[in-house]
C-alpha cells in the first residue's frame, strides 16, 4: 500500500490519513489517478512532517513507485 513508509512517521507530528483512493476529476485537468489527503493540526506540522528525516529517507522508496505533487493547504 502505498503510505506504508509514510504512515508510521505521520503520528510524531499530529498527522492522520483522512482518505486514500482513486480521484474523479470534474472541472480541469489531473493526471493523477489516485489522491491521498493528509490531516495535520497546522501547516507548521504539515511542513515538519515532510521535512523530517523520517519521512524524507521514505522519499527514494516513494519515488521508485510513483510520480507525486504534494500540494499544501489550509491556513
Amino acid at each position: 500500500m502505498p503510505g506504508a513508509a509514510a504512515g508510521p512517521t505521520l503520528a510524531s507530528f499530529g498527522g492522520e490519513f483522512i482518505c486514500r483512493g482513486p480521484s474523479e476529476v470534474l472541472s480541469g485537468n489531473n493526471a493523477y489517478a489516485v489522491m491521498v489527503i493528509l490531516k495535520f493540526p497546522d501547516r507548521a506540522s504539515a511542513k515538519a512532517w515532510y521535512n523530517s528525516p523520517a519521512y524524507q529517507a521514505a522519499i527514494p522508496t516513494r519515488s521508485e513507485g510513483m510520480d507525486s505533487v504534494f500540494i499544501l493547504g489550509g491556513e
